[in-house]
């Protein structure tokens, strides 16, 4: 099968999935961790995957909203979009604690473009730290 065809058959599942979701909470609550799990194992094997996830949640679900947690009776919504960012975050910060941090700060600091984020970054903690007028 073409990875076209493959990629259309895994959009419909997941959409498919979604519907079954909105109208079973306890699916869609199966479904969130589910996710989760399976994005958390690809994220520590290799940090790319797990990105490779959060890219295409983005492109298939508008508002991230495609599964959801429901907390307090549904007052409180954690999407499927938080849920992938803290599960990368968190593969993020296994693998810097597992190669150590001096060894993530020499990989950061070999990246091509790296004064130019700490630029950025010194711009908008300044932008941050100015009173509003």
């Amino acid at each position: 099968m073409s990875l076209f065809r493959t990629t259309i058959l895994f959009l419909a599942l997941i959409e498919l999935l979604s519907i079954f979701a909105w109208a079973l909470p306890i699916f869609n609550t199966a479904c969130f961790f589910v996710i989760l799990v399976m994005v958390l194992f690809l994220s520590l094997k290799n940090l790319a995957y797990g990105l490779f996830a959060v890219f295409a949640e983005l492109i298939i679900g508008s508002y991230g909203y495609l599964f959801s947690l429901n907390l307090a009776n549904g007052s409180t919504i954690i999407s499927i979009r938080l849920g992938l960012f803290i599960v990368v975050m968190l593969a993020l910060a296994v693998n810097i604690l597992k190669n150590g941090l001096a060894n993530y700060w020499q990989t950061l600091k070999a990246f091509k473009f790296f004064k130019y984020y700490l630029w950025l970054s010194a711009v908008v903690a300044w932008g941050f730290a100015w009173p509003p007028r």
